[in-house]
């Protein structure tokens, strides 16, 4: 699970930062993946959204074309599936291993686009669903300008770095946003974590 490649970073006592979790040929395959992915592809998860869709764009920013929800695309799904599981494992073990707690995470079977314009407004993680306690962002790459991350509660902001992992609390304090990519694109996957309770 854990390579010696791989090297954390303590953004502050809750936020933490692992880099290098994926390598170059996964991030790559992901990113062409997301590249190749057709207009209906991508508009898969608009669609799924239903009459909700316009509601949940107003609150998070223009999402009609940023997330390919690799679950709604079986063609897609099939090819990323082993990968993307694999990611997943090696996220859970290194989060569980920080915080010493016993989460679950989501399967990051979504990628997202954020193209020249596009931004993220601010929310906390747990305004989803009280269940969410960790949000969990995996940045593909690096070659493009703005899309900082940013807690304005906490005073942070980080510069997202190709094939690193990002994860924060899911309460106000860490409230957070994406700012506006200004030149190229750039492309994550991003979960939740929640309490582990089939154990207990």
């Amino acid at each position: 699970m854990y390579n010696r490649s791989m090297e954390k970073v303590n953004i502050d006592k809750y936020v933490i930062m692992i880099k290098d979790i994926i390598d170059q040929e996964e991030a790559d395959f992901l990113i062409d993946m997301a590249k190749g992915a057709t207009d209906e592809e991508w508009d898969a998860y608009r669609k799924s959204l239903g009459e909700e869709a316009d509601s949940v764009n107003a609150a998070y920013g223009d999402w009609k074309k940023q997330m390919l929800w690799l679950e709604l695309n079986p063609n897609l799904f099939e090819r990323a599936k082993d990968l993307v599981e694999s990611i997943n494992k090696r996220c859970i073990y290194l989060i569980n291993d920080h915080y010493q707690t016993d989460y679950i995470l989501d399967p990051l079977y979504n990628i997202y686009k954020f193209r020249e314009g596009d931004f993220m407004k601010e929310h906390h993680d747990s305004g989803l669903s009280p269940d969410i306690k960790l949000g969990v962002v995996l940045y593909l790459n690096d070659d493009f300008e703005g899309g900082e991350i940013y807690y304005p509660k906490a005073n942070l902001e980080i510069k997202p770095i190709a094939r690193s992992l990002v994860v924060h609390p899911s309460g106000m304090i860490y409230r957070h946003g994406v700012k506006a990519v200004s030149n190229g694109e750039r492309f994550s996957l991003a979960g939740f974590a929640r309490l582990n309770h089939s154990n207990s």
